[in-house]
């Protein structure tokens, strides 16, 4: 807890076996200031958070999120909370919930650019929330979900307020956004 890194590149890392971020993982009051992750996977179809996994809080402000994967949540996987403002998500690839960032009970993104995320099997290509969430002050553009939600994907709660929503895409339903039980 408590630690910080600071004008750091994490690039090209792997984490295997249902693993949890390949980029780093960050318990509670960790912080992550002008970092970029790039290219980090956790290859298998259980794992979480390509870039980053957030356990129980946690703040990134202004990093940088790209070509990042994992099962859930390419670029970040927020469990119980955690921050990401002022950065940009693009090109980040999930197999299941959320090409950017996938938030399991709670977690923000805030002044944030998602672009151009993906979702090859489910739901989320921008960004999935699951019991509560919130996206503020962001724009999602370009992202792509194979089932619901092109944009964002809500279950169970979520807020997406003050956001730019333009040019996402879904196979089934919801290009822009699709809220499932509120």
């Amino acid at each position: 807890t408590n630690g910080t890194l600071r004008n750091c590149w994490i690039v090209g890392n792997l984490a295997t076996n249902g693993a949890y971020g390949a980029g780093a993982i960050v318990f509670s009051n960790g912080v992550l200031d002008t970092c970029e992750f790039r290219a980090n996977r956790t290859p298998a179809a259980g794992s979480y958070g390509g870039g980053v996994y957030f356990y129980y809080g946690g703040l990134a402000t202004n990093c940088i999120f790209a070509t990042n994967s994992a099962g859930y949540g390419g670029a970040a996987w927020f469990e119980y909370g955690g921050t990401i403002a002022g950065g940009v998500m693009s090109a980040n690839t999930a197999t299941n919930l959320g090409g950017a960032a996938y938030m399991n009970y709670y977690g923000r993104i805030l002044n944030c650019q998602i672009v151009s995320n993906n979702v090859t099997v489910s739901h989320g290509g921008g960004i999935s929330f699951n019991q509560g969430g919130l996206c503020a002050n962001s724009t999602l553009r370009g992202n792509r979900a194979q089932n619901q939600g092109g944009g964002f994907y809500t279950s169970y709660g979520g807020i997406v307020t003050n956001c730019l929503v333009v040019s996402n895409f879904s196979v089934s339903y919801g290009g822009g956004g699709y809220m499932y039980y509120g």
